[in-house]
């Protein structure tokens, strides 16, 4: 058929017609058009167009949007489409305070044998931290061919210090050519490279930022450590640029400890406009150090508004009242 043809099809309720000329919009970057017809689709009666149209909304970076796409995560998994319970839990682990549903739909899916719920879900963990509980579904993830996984189960493995197995899965992510493969290498020589003096940490890094330039904040995060603090205040200031959140509150302590409080200060608040509800809690203890109390307690209700867990905000609250 032609557009013409898809687009009259697909507003008159023709699911596969709507998908296949969203799909075709995509492709153009006209993600807008796309969902006006997705979303006329289904307010004919088309059935199985809710999870495209979740997955644009999704990505989207408007609230609103966001908010909507919720809506339509909902609809496809309650019409049982493939994937919507895999795809929904991966959408939500994005969000603050959802971190339990996340995981809860991501289990679900996984337990129901998707596959790509696997690496989601172990993704899931390694980004809470909790490296033990990655590990089993990364390896799951990379047993079910999906080599994409490769650079993540490499940087789980360096964390709980397996460096062989970590070494062996960097090199097939090297093989594979997988994206964030010379950042795990980086990552990897950082802690064992005394078992490779012949590759440089540095040259891996720079070979990431190359490939992707959010590798900025990682390599910014060496520097530092390294004692090369003006190259690492050029990395932090990069990473912010390719949107890099952390970036902002990383570059407030070092401008902190570089003796530029000021400038660190208005690094936080950078980093609270951006999203950041650690660089408000780290704000208010600054602003309470600085023996500015009466300003503490905006920044603590920023992050509170940033979503911020409520323990922590309570603490704030008695760091606040505990000041003369």
């Amino acid at each position: 058929m032609t557009r013409n043809q898809l687009r009259k099809a697909a507003v008159s309720g023709d699911s596969k017609a709507g998908l296949e000329l969203a799909e075709t919009l995509v492709d153009e970057h006209k993600e807008e058009e796309a969902v006006e017809v997705l979303r006329s689709c289904a307010a004919a009666g088309g059935k199985g167009v809710a999870l495209a149209l979740a997955d644009i909304l999704g990505v989207s970076g408007d609230e609103e949007y966001e908010k909507e796409a919720e809506t339509w995560y909902r609809t496809a998994v309650d019409e049982g489409i493939p994937g919507a319970v895999n795809d929904y839990g991966s959408f939500l682990s994005l969000l603050d305070n959802r971190s339990e549903d996340a995981e809860r739909l991501l289990l679900q899916a996984a337990q129901s044998g998707d596959t790509l719920a696997y690496g989601n879900l172990g993704r899931f963990y390694q980004e809470e931290g909790q490296h033990n509980k990655a590990l089993p579904w990364l390896r799951k993830s990379l047993a079910a061919g999906h080599t994409a996984i490769l650079p993540f189960l490499a940087q789980v493995e360096i964390e709980l210090g397996d460096g062989e197995a970590a070494w062996k899965h960097v090199q097939e992510a090297m093989e594979h050519d997988e994206e964030d493969a010379s950042l795990a290498c980086a990552q990897y020589l950082v802690k064992f490279g005394d078992r490779h003096p012949q590759l440089s940490a540095e040259e891996m890094f720079r070979h990431a930022i190359d490939a992707d330039g959010e590798a900025h904040f990682h390599f910014a995060n060496w520097l530092r450590t390294e004692g090369r603090f003006d190259e690492a205040e050029s990395q932090y200031k990069m990473a912010i640029q390719y949107g890099e959140v952390n970036a902002h509150l990383n570059l407030a302590n070092l401008l902190e400890d570089l003796g530029r409080p000021l400038e660190a200060q208005a690094e936080l608040r950078a980093g609270i406009e951006a999203g950041d509800a650690w660089a408000a809690v780290n704000l208010a203890h600054t602003l309470a150090e600085a023996g500015r109390r009466n300003d503490v307690p905006a920044a603590i209700r920023q992050a509170e508004q940033l979503g911020c867990s409520q323990e922590e905000i309570m603490n704030l609250w008695t760091m606040y009242h505990s000041l003369l």
